[in-house]
């Protein structure tokens, strides 16, 4: 009876130890649960702010690409409407020095020949008497009278015939007035050209920043989309957790 009873003790100790360890190793299995869970509602909290900040992000960055490619459109509209306005000014420009240069070697041509004697009839039959008709006819003259003397010689008809040496000094007038008139269309020429190709760059200079710009915004825009798609999952899976943590731990 004595061994038994000292048996029976001897067991209930053991059980005693055993309880008391699974009772501690409940009270630290919920303490290491309870701040499982703690912690993952913080990544929750953590992960859901950084969302936020990189929804922003994204919607700026959007916002930004959008505008650098206006950016880049608006630069190339400007260099196409720019280069078809150069274009047609050049083409004026040829046509004005073309008929300028063209009058001018008619009149030289006209002043040597009247100084060597010419009369006015043959004159206009030579190869110079059609562009000199057309400048009787069109030159802007300060004078009217210059005008119709210019006319009446070549055409040799009327009450009064000028000489040729007064018709020399009416046409070196004319000459020497268009002669200004060339330069200053090819000074002004120049000038254009000249500006046309300091547009031409900076706006060319405009749609490579513009473009690298949205470049950089749509590796950006590639970058963010990838983090978000990351941060939400992680935010499931650490959702998910918690609520399995807690079903356990009640």
């Amino acid at each position: 009876m004595q061994n038994m009873q000292k048996e029976i003790e001897e067991t209930g100790h053991k059980e005693k130890e055993l309880f008391d360890k699974f009772m501690c190793y409940c009270a630290n299995n919920n303490g290491a649960l309870a701040k499982s869970i703690e912690d993952g509602k913080a990544r929750i909290d953590e992960l859901s702010a950084k969302l936020k900040e990189a929804g922003a992000s994204k919607v700026q960055n959007q916002q930004d690409l959008a505008q650098h490619k206006k950016d880049r459109d608006g630069a190339a509209a400007d260099l196409s409407e720019a280069t078809a306005l150069r274009d047609k000014e050049s083409a004026e420009f040829a046509g004005t020095k073309a008929n300028l240069e063209s009058n001018i070697k008619a009149m030289a041509g006209a002043i040597q020949a009247l100084e060597k004697g010419m009369g006015g009839a043959s004159l206009l039959q030579s190869p110079v008497g059609d562009r000199l008709k057309h400048i009787a006819e069109s030159y802007a003259f300060d004078d009217e009278s210059d005008r119709r003397h210019l006319v009446s010689f070549l055409e040799q008809n009327g009450d009064y015939v000028p000489q040729s040496d007064q018709i020399v000094g009416i046409l070196k007038n004319i000459m020497d007035t268009t002669v200004a008139d060339l330069k200053a269309a090819v000074k002004d020429e120049d000038s254009a050209v000249a500006g046309f190709a300091e547009l031409k760059k900076s706006k060319q200079e405009e749609m490579t920043v513009a473009t690298q710009a949205v470049e950089t915004k749509q590796t950006r825009a590639g970058e963010l989309a990838v983090s978000v798609a990351q941060m939400t999952d992680d935010v499931e899976d650490t959702t998910h957790a918690v609520e399995e943590d807690e079903k356990f731990a009640n």
